[in-house]
């Protein structure tokens, strides 16, 4: 009788075995692919966003130092402005009222705060909004009409800011100023001085765009919603 030699596999059954093996390594580099994808964009966005909130802090130690140079705050910049001279520039008359061609063309008035026009675009290459209360820049801003000398508080109607745009009650009614980025989809911003990037159908981001007279403003949105703003502002007495 023939001695059996060995238990080997029959080569059938070998191959079959192999090819499962294969399927499983090629599932396994596809599975750390896709999460590789899924949490790299993720970490992508937590790098932008924290890129704009450096960005805001740069930007209130240069308002700082201008409101020091010139006891008011600055008035916007007109990015529609066609005059090379105008561009990046208060948009200001000689009475010191603000006078951009419309609220969407607001943005900050990169050369007189002293940045260069790329420090002024977010991490999505949208230019931020810069809003302010008027009578804040005038030349006499600190008059008492507008703080109390008691308290250094506004006492004068400020910027109103809300976590939603159906709240009824206000983080703060005393803003003396709102930079905006409109975050990763962009809406309402202005992408270069000629291209402003489609309207927002969220009533959140509207509230930021729209230049309304109660001045109002939303910094978190409604659960749910689509709204991704950024919004710093500064209150009282700088």
């Amino acid at each position: 009788m023939p001695t059996k030699t060995n238990d080997q596999i029959p080569p059938g059954r070998e191959t079959g075995a192999a090819l499962l093996i294969i399927v499983a390594i090629l599932a396994v580099i596809a599975a750390l692919s896709i999460g590789t994808r899924y949490f790299g964009g993720s970490t992508r966005q937590l790098s932008q966003q924290t890129e704009t909130f450096q960005d805001e802090v740069r930007f209130e130690d240069a308002i700082a130092a201008f409101w020091g140079r010139k006891t008011r705050l600055p008035c916007p910049a007109d990015i529609t402005a066609a005059a090379a001279a105008s561009q990046g520039v208060e948009a200001r008359d000689v009475s010191g009222n603000c006078t951009a061609a419309s609220f969407g063309a607001e943005v900050l008035p990169w050369k007189d705060l002293g940045l260069a026009e790329s420090q002024v675009r977010d991490a999505w290459g949208n230019y931020y909004s810069y809003h302010v209360l008027p009578a804040l820049a005038k030349d006499d801003a600190l008059s008492a009409t507008n703080f109390s000398s008691a308290t250094g508080k506004l006492i004068i109607p400020g910027l109103r800011i809300k976590t939603a745009n159906s709240s009824t009650t206000y983080l703060t009614e005393s803003a003396l100023m709102v930079i905006i980025s409109h975050g990763p989809n962009g809406d309402s911003a202005y992408k270069s001085p000629a291209i402003q990037n489609a309207a927002s159908t969220d009533a959140d981001e509207l509230a930021n765009t729209d230049g309304d007279a109660q001045n109002i403003y939303v910094k978190s949105g409604t659960a749910g919603g689509k709204f991704d703003d950024i919004l710093t502002y500064w209150l009282d007495k700088v």
